[in-house]
């Protein structure tokens, strides 16, 4: 069986259906598509309500084979956006070796922001925002006998592996995540990273 790659693009919305189409004439037999939120990284923007933007994140398995290819055809999408690939995992030796440092923070509804302002203060550039739900069972929440889904954000950044472990400190000296349950946090080693534009 040949070794794959987990395939992310996060681009404007709309174009990821675009991005898609590259994947697929590189040999992809398909992806998913999300919806997400990008967060202002200019503050002019942001005071004036205009930093927030739609996004769409792309995931797709690519055969280690095409890995090359699909990046070169992806680049020529115009878009604005990142795209990265991570390999199946190896260890500590896979993180030693990455460049570059997806962090993922999953967390209840409405922590997102604050997570990423504290990322920021440390050198974090940007992230992205997805909405999800928990998948809590109906004994863990009720309201009058009713079972609630939890809503979740999970919010993506990617970081230079130098400043990744200093973003992760400080998302976890936040006091309103620290009660159990209200936020999870992992990383994962990138192989490859490119900004779309």
């Amino acid at each position: 069986m040949k070794s794959q790659r987990m395939f992310i693009a996060i681009v404007n919305k709309d174009d990821a259906s675009s991005v898609m189409s590259k994947l697929r004439e590189s040999g992809s037999t398909g992806g998913t598509i999300t919806g997400g939120k990008g967060t202002a990284t200019n503050s002019i923007l942001a005071v004036l309500g205009l930093g927030e933007s739609r996004k769409e994140i792309l995931y797709s398995m690519l055969d280690s084979d095409i890995v090359d290819l699909a990046f070169e055809n992806v680049k020529r999408v115009k878009t604005k956006g990142i795209a990265l690939s991570i390999e199946s995992l190896d260890g500590e030796e896979k993180m030693e070796k990455s460049e570059f440092v997806l962090i993922q923070v999953i967390s209840e509804y409405g922590y997102s922001d604050d997570i990423m302002a504290a990322a920021r203060r440390v050198g974090a550039s940007g992230g992205t925002i997805v909405m999800g739900r928990g998948t809590a069972t109906e004994e863990d929440t009720k309201f009058f006998g009713y079972p609630i889904v939890q809503e979740k954000e999970i919010l993506f950044i990617v970081s230079k592996r130098e400043a990744f472990e200093r973003i992760v400190e400080a998302i976890n000296s936040i006091e309103a995540i620290k009660e159990r349950g209200k936020a999870i946090i992992f990383t994962l080693p990138v192989e490859r990273f490119v900004n779309l534009s």
